[in-house]
């Protein structure tokens, strides 16, 4: 039998082997006791993202300012946050009051949409701002989809009015600026435009129809609006399975402006496109200079004479800012561009349609025709 003594031995002995792992714990307790730098650039880091953290709830703004002060200097996922926010909080399911409140923001957005076109064609457009109210309208016209339709009818009625006085006037209509033709932009993104009938749609769609066939190209400013109202309602129609006279025939006109005067000689009084060519003339002064010969300089540029011929930059559209040469050149290789992707979508229209290859083939025949002329010309070097 083991004696007391030695029983307390062996418990000592214990006792100073469990001494080791605690004394290693209480040392790594101690080192982190032990306080560190701090990281002065990360606290400023933090600090800056507590401060910009989004709040989820907005005062629903009052005017253009209001709006510019949520979302200017915000990157576009940021202010498609605030306006979803903004949004959300104001509701109508919360409050029929809000409904007014909706409408306000509504219009602002509109208005915002059509300030954010370029002054001049070398701007830049604030592509991230346009993305976020163009989300933001989405948004608010699936809460009031009523008065958002009532909205755009009113915007295509008014450019609608100012056509008809236009077309009264000595001095002939104007293309629509540059904010309008970005407001004119953003109602397909909105409402259908694949509908049989549709109460924004199908206005929209003759609105475009008239300008394409109204409005006089008096300058490359005036083409540059009139190729951006082609390609808007080529848009609209297409979806629809439709297709509408007077885009072939208004780039049939530009392209025969292209041409050199024999060439121009050889097209008959019933060409679309030269008796739309002769229609501006009536319109223009000596100042705008003759819409007959608005793009023959720049044939022989984009024959491929000169390299680097680029398409029209969208700021330059929009600012209609276009002088010069290189302005020509860039004006006809769109047109250019936009025809061969009209006669491709005529034809896949026609082919999803039985019975309607002679009617839109008849149709295409004036843009048909201009572009085999050119193509003459571009071969010879103008």
């Amino acid at each position: 039998r083991r004696s007391r003594t030695q029983e307390m031995e062996e418990n000592e002995d214990d006792l100073e082997l469990e001494e080791q792992p605690r004394s290693a714990v209480s040392r790594k307790q101690d080192a982190k006791a032990v306080p560190k730098p701090k990281d002065a650039k990360k606290d400023a880091e933090r600090q800056r993202a507590a401060a910009e953290e989004i709040p989820y709830t907005f005062d629903m703004p009052d005017d253009a300012g209001g709006l510019e002060h949520l979302l200017a200097d915000r990157e576009v996922k940021t202010q498609r946050l605030i306006l979803q926010r903004l949004i959300q909080c104001h509701a109508v399911a919360l409050s029929p009051h809000n409904k007014s409140k909706l409408e306000g923001l509504l219009s602002l957005l509109l208005n915002r949409v059509q300030s954010l076109a370029p002054p001049d064609g070398d701007s830049d457009i604030k592509h991230e701002s346009l993305d976020a109210c163009i989300w933001g309208l989405f948004l608010v016209s699936r809460e009031i989809p009523t008065h958002a339709a009532a909205e755009a009818i009113s915007l295509i009625v008014h450019l609608e009015q100012r056509l008809a006085d236009g077309v009264s006037s000595p001095d002939g209509p104007d293309w629509p600026t540059g904010g309008e033709l970005l407001a004119l932009r953003t109602l397909p993104l909105l409402f259908p435009t694949s509908d049989a009938a549709h109460p924004v749609a199908t206005p929209l769609t003759l609105l475009l129809a008239h300008f394409a066939a109204s409005c006089p190209v008096r300058s490359l400013g005036d083409a540059a609006a009139a190729l951006f109202v082609v390609a808007e309602l080529r848009a609209c129609t297409e979806p629809a399975a439709r297709v509408a006279p007077e885009v072939p025939t208004l780039l049939a006109a530009l392209l025969v402006s292209a041409l050199p005067q024999a060439a121009q000689d050889t097209l008959g009084s019933t060409h679309g496109g030269k008796a739309l060519l002769e229609q501006w003339t009536l319109f223009s002064t000596e100042e705008d200079g003759d819409p007959m010969a608005l793009l023959r300089g720049a044939v022989a540029a984009v024959a491929g004479k000169e390299r680097g011929v680029e398409a029209l930059r969208l700021a330059a559209v929009l600012s209609g800012d276009l002088e010069g040469e290189d302005a020509a050149r860039q004006t006809l290789l769109s047109a250019l561009q936009l025809a061969t992707a009209v006669v491709k979508g005529s034809k896949a229209v026609a082919d999803s349609l039985p019975g309607a290859e002679v009617a839109v083939a008849v149709m295409l025949q004036p843009l048909a025709t201009a572009s085999f002329l050119l193509s003459k010309a571009l071969a010879g070097g103008g």
